[in-house]
Formats: structure tokens, sequence, C-alpha cells
């Protein structure tokens, strides 16, 4: 609330992930808070998304779908889901799609499958932003030029500003 009223936006990055109704009881839990976007996790499936998109709708909050974590690699949704990375982002794309989510989280590398399944309308933030090679937990990184070129709306920059020794560089 204190950060709301100094004039600032809210993105509530919780990556929600739960039963369709603790989703949306969680979502309404927040009527007093003024919250831009929220996050949930594609993987609860086409019902959650849609009591989302609910109650994401009475607060006043755009519903973000998180898709694959950006530390995961091909290996991680081969052992998860079966699937192969591009086919798992498929899949999960065309959820959102269906429900009419707001946007999506994803890797910049997965942006042209979400230009294709969601159209360029649609909000896409991408984490994983590393303008130079660094050894960390991101697997699918991209600079931040080429996320924009690709269609990124909103870039997530973490670690190489806050783990920076000169942030104003």
């Amino acid at each position: 609330r204190e950060v709301s009223s100094r004039g600032f936006k809210i993105f509530l990055d919780l990556k929600l992930h739960d039963i369709p109704n603790t989703v949306n009881e969680t979502i309404l839990g927040f009527h007093d808070c003024s919250i831009d976007m929220l996050t949930v996790h594609l993987s609860g499936g086409e019902e959650m998304l849609k009591k989302a998109m609910r109650a994401g709708k009475s607060i006043n909050a755009k519903v973000i779908g998180v898709s694959i974590l950006t530390s995961l690699e091909e290996s991680d949704t081969l052992s998860l889901f079966d699937n192969k990375l591009d086919h798992q982002i498929r899949n999960l794309f065309e959820i959102a799609a269906k429900t009419n989510i707001d946007g999506i989280v994803c890797s910049p590398h997965e942006l042209e499958i979400a230009n294709t399944i969601l159209g360029t309308h649609s909000i896409k933030i991408t984490p994983g932003i590393r303008d130079v090679k660094v050894e960390d937990d991101q697997a699918r990184t991209m600079s931040a030029k080429e996320a924009i070129q690709r269609g990124s709306t909103f870039l997530v920059i973490g670690r190489p500003i806050t783990q920076s020794e000169d942030i104003s560089q």
C-alpha cells in the first residue's frame, strides 16, 4: 500500500498455482490493494485461469500467466512434463489464448511462439535479460535489445542491476 501510495505501479509476482477456488479467493483478498498486474502459473489449468481472470477483473488487476521458468531447460521439461520445451510452451500458450489471459511471462526465446499463438496485442514479460554472458541459474537468456525486437512488452532485469558494482552504469 505504501509503495502504491507513492505513485508506483505494482507487479505482484507471486506466481499463484493452486486449485481454482484458492487462487480466486487469494486474488480477491487483494481487493483493497492497488495492483496493476499479478502472476499465476499457466500450468494451473484452464479453470484456474478463468477464475483468476474473473477475480483479477474484480480488483482491476491484469492477470499474467507464467509459462516455463527461465531456469528450466529441455531436460527439465522432459522429466517434469514428459514433453519437449517448445511443445510444452506451445501447449501453455494455447491455454492462455483460450482463456484470454491478459499476458504471459516467458523466456525471450519463446516470444515468436507467443506472438503466433497470442498475437502481438498480448502483454509479454520476459525475464532472463542478460546483455553479457554470466553463469547463474537463468538457462534461457537474451539481450534486452533482442527481446524488444522480438516483441517483449516488459523486460525483467534483476541481478544484472542489483548485483552490479555500479548500478548507475
